[in-house]
């Protein structure tokens, strides 16, 4: 929410902060909106309809693996 990250620019974020933190080959995903925090309302719409991607989460399907998400256009 602090700058715009194009979908390209904030997958290589994301995974290279991961990646930092020892996670090997990251499985990332990006789409459309799954939730709205609530810290940040319409502002976190707005950012998205401006063509920005955010992080928006993570989850772990049923052998642990984790997915996360990225929120954009």
């Amino acid at each position: 929410m602090q700058e715009c990250l194009g979908k390209e620019q904030a997958v290589t974020l994301v995974r290279s902060t991961l990646t930092d933190l020892g996670v090997s080959n990251p499985k990332l995903e990006t789409g459309g909106v799954r939730g709205v925090p609530l810290e940040y309302g319409d502002a976190y719409l707005r950012h998205i309809a401006d063509g920005c991607y955010v992080y928006a989460g993570a989850q772990f399907d049923d052998v642990g693996r984790y997915t996360w998400y990225l929120a954009g256009p």
